[in-house]
């Protein structure tokens, strides 16, 4: 079975919502909705196939996009590679020039929204931030204060997304803390996320849940309800497999570049051809700086996840 290049628009407005249009009656889906877009022509880029497809469906011009998510999905009579792009800049009023309903969305009730199946990777990107923070160890500072005083100071450098990384605290330790950074989080209406187990995630009111490759190889199923993030640390392709087959929500994919602690890498190429056949956002980990979220978004990459360019 072949497979069909899908140039997909995100049209978000100063409200931070999202246009979606409902599929029309005998088509496939109908009823439900989907992001707008459509098939490459012949030759076409990317780009050029949503510049036309977004003027044909609502009438606009696309004045300028940048990449979001790219991913494979097979539908039961064909399989399609979809194109995301983000998009805020564009000439006119969005309009039906071609009958379907279209409604305007804020990013936090897409998920409830009857969207098409492939599409709720799709919101899962949008929602991510494109830089995800992993915490030093604790034990590496003077005091619990003086970590506490870090996170707060690294939330307010805008972090959305945090990580408590603590190898050196058993779980009792580690559960006080993380209630603690857990309100601090919530003040900056940042996702706190936990390694430890789904039980101390639902009691500290974190975000979600990150399984090591270690807790990867031993899981069967999603651990965390939906609504929640899972998140997992990958190496090769037989982990991002293993990843989605348990249902994570994203994943960081490491080393990249190679480190103190890593002296393999995985490099950018070999980053953008796993990523390719990965159905959810991948982080960059290893070596990153903040220079390089824009090289992981090119390689199809949700941004960087990182220690020290990312901590106060």
């Amino acid at each position: 079975m072949s497979t069909r290049d899908i140039a997909v628009g995100l049209l978000i407005d100063d409200r931070e919502r999202v246009l979606i249009g409902q599929r029309l009656e005998n088509t496939d889906f109908a009823g439900w909705w989907e992001f707008p877009g459509g098939k490459f022509e012949a030759g076409e880029s990317v780009q050029q196939a949503l510049a036309r497809e977004l003027q044909e469906e609502l009438g606009i011009i696309v004045r300028s996009s940048e990449p979001l998510i790219t991913l494979d999905w097979a539908y039961p009579n064909k399989r399609v590679r979809l194109h995301t792009r983000l998009i805020r800049r564009w000439s006119g009023t969005p309009r039906s020039c071609e009958g379907q309903a279209i409604d305007w969305r804020p990013i936090a009730a897409l998920e409830n929204a009857r969207l098409l199946p492939a599409n709720r990777i799709i919101v899962n990107a949008l929602r991510l931030p494109d830089r995800y923070c992993i915490t030093p160890d604790p034990a590496d500072f003077d005091s619990t204060s003086c970590f506490l005083d870090q996170v707060s100071a690294t939330l307010d450098t805008g972090i959305r997304l945090l990580r408590l990384r603590a190898h050196s605290l058993d779980d009792v330790a580690y559960c006080h803390l993380a209630g603690q950074v857990a309100a601090l989080c919530q003040q900056s209406r940042a996702d706190l996320i936990i390694d430890r187990n789904p039980e101390m995630m639902r009691s500290i009111g974190a975000a979600g849940l990150h399984l090591t490759r270690h807790a990867l190889r031993r899981s069967r199923r999603r651990p965390v309800p939906q609504g929640c993030w899972l998140s997992v640390s990958c190496h090769d392709p037989q982990e991002l497999a293993l990843a989605e087959s348990v249902g994570a929500d994203f994943c960081v994919l490491s080393p990249v570049r190679r480190s103190e602690h890593h002296p393999g890498r995985v490099g950018w190429r070999q980053f953008s051809r796993w990523v390719a056949e990965t159905p959810m956002p991948v982080y960059a980990l290893g070596g990153m700086q903040a220079e390089d979220i824009a090289i992981s978004r090119r390689h199809g990459g949700q941004g960087i996840a990182a220690v020290r360019s990312l901590w106060v």
